[in-house]
């Protein structure tokens, strides 16, 4: 259903590409910091998905991030996003319903490869998408996910979540990761002893 969506129907030319690249020829790009959003941009939710979808860039435009992470992207949002923001190298976590994206600006970032990781029990079309690649000469992993949804899949998304820890400790120690998302997690989720257990076992293994 998401096919049938124009978002190009009343677009002015080129109007946003050109404010992205009005906006980065004002920016001074520094080699010591990264800069980073993480949106969960509800491309599910189909009112005023035009207006919606030039607002989205023009948040990138504005502050002209290196890398963002984005969830319930939807093929209308990604093709806009491809024909509009041509300084970025843009790398879906899947082309079909709902999904996460990673974008990355070309200046800045050098992509070598990505993956993605079904989650294995998910009922929702869940994944992990990571793109490793350098920035600056440093090595980095980048990590997005949209971990399930709901209070009655909260096993599920512990699951997940345990999942993406255990991806992150098969790093190499010379690869820093960063890992952003939307991921529904609930105080009492983030309280329990398991996790915590689970965590600080996997904290302790990059030391040991």
């Amino acid at each position: 259903m998401f096919s049938s969506v124009d978002l190009t129907d009343s677009l002015s030319g080129s109007s946003v590409t050109a404010t992205v690249k009005e906006v980065e020829r004002g920016l001074q790009e520094d080699d010591s910091t990264l800069s980073l959003i993480t949106w969960n941009i509800d491309g599910l939710d189909l009112s005023n998905l035009q207006e919606r979808a030039r607002g989205v860039c023009s948040y990138i435009a504005l502050y002209s991030p290196d890398v963002v992470f984005l969830q319930e992207v939807v093929p209308p949002y990604l093709n806009y996003l491809q024909k509009r923001a041509v300084s970025y190298t843009i790398i879906p976590g899947n082309t079909e319903a709902y999904f996460t994206a990673i974008m990355l600006k070309k200046s800045r970032v050098r992509v070598l490869k990505h993956e993605i990781t079904p989650f294995p029990t998910t009922s929702m079309m869940r994944n992990l998408l990571e793109v490793h690649a350098t920035v600056s000469g440093n090595e980095l992993c980048f990590m997005t996910s949209h971990l399930e949804s709901t209070k009655t899949h909260a096993e599920e998304r512990l699951n997940q979540l345990k999942l993406v820890l255990k991806k992150m400790s098969e790093m190499p120690a010379s690869t820093t990761v960063i890992f952003g998302g939307d991921t529904n997690l609930r105080d009492k989720e983030v309280n329990c002893r398991k996790l915590f257990i689970y965590i600080k076992h996997y904290y302790l293994s990059l030391f040991l």
